[in-house]
């Protein structure tokens, strides 16, 4: 290509640059025009409604007249990277399937049914059977004797006479008053001996109640009492008690 070609080339493109630039600057002043006569027509009748004459002077002016040049785009904003988030650890690997045990039916072994003996001839009874030797007094009540108040029980195991000890019981218990102590104070507990006349002997305290007062009135319950005395069929010369006082 020549340089006369080249030449003729660069004056058509700039005459064709310049005639787009004036086509641009002529379409911005017809617009500008355009919105100048609707804005004045409307002041116009606005004003011919007042009937105040007004009178209006436009002149646009672009802003590359005036020297000013457009801002350069701003800048795009930072991008955030989110931190480095740490890998969450790996999942353990899941557990291996229990392996049962095979279950081994037990059949089990149905007893025999066992042979019902015969009932056993009747016993004939001897021709003469000794009795027992019996024991000496009549059994009536319960050799421990109790009530409310007061509990009673013998030393001697062999002593059968169930009356006695309630008539014994009987007398200490009507005696006996209660003194006022709270209620949380245990009993108290005696030992004496009763000979066979009656008489109250070898008094002692076994087992305190904790209280001063409880256990003498205690005492002087069982000091007053008026004793029977032992059954005469009873061979010993003198019977243990032991009393609880409650």
């Amino acid at each position: 290509m020549s340089s006369v070609n080249i030449i003729l080339a660069d004056r058509a493109l700039g005459t064709t640059r310049a005639q787009r630039r004036r086509a641009g600057s002529l379409s911005l002043l017809l617009h500008l025009a355009l919105v100048a006569s609707v804005w004045l027509a409307t002041t116009l009748g606005d004003q011919r409604h007042q009937k105040r004459p007004v009178a209006a002077i436009v002149r646009v002016v672009t802003p590359a007249a005036l020297g000013i040049k457009r801002p350069p785009p701003p800048p795009p904003p930072p991008q955030h990277r989110p931190p480095s988030e740490t890998p969450p650890p790996p999942a353990p690997p899941p557990p291996e399937p229990a392996v049962q045990a095979p279950v081994i039916a037990v059949k089990k072994k149905t007893p025999a049914p066992t042979a019902v003996p015969p009932p056993p001839p009747p016993a004939v009874p001897p021709a003469s059977t000794p009795e027992p030797p019996k024991r000496r007094g009549v059994l009536r009540g319960n050799p421990l004797g109790s009530s409310h108040s007061a509990a009673v029980g013998v030393e001697d195991p062999d002593f059968t006479y169930g009356y006695y000890v309630n008539q014994l019981v009987a007398a200490l218990s009507s005696n006996w008053r209660r003194p006022p102590v709270p209620e949380r104070i245990r009993d108290v507990r005696f030992y004496f001996r009763i000979l066979r006349n009656g008489t109250l002997g070898e008094l002692r305290m076994i087992d305190s109640s904790g209280s001063r007062v409880f256990d003498d009135a205690a005492q002087r319950a069982i000091e007053i009492s008026t004793l029977p005395p032992l059954p005469r069929s009873y061979a010993k010369d003198y019977l243990g008690i032991t009393v609880v006082m409650r």
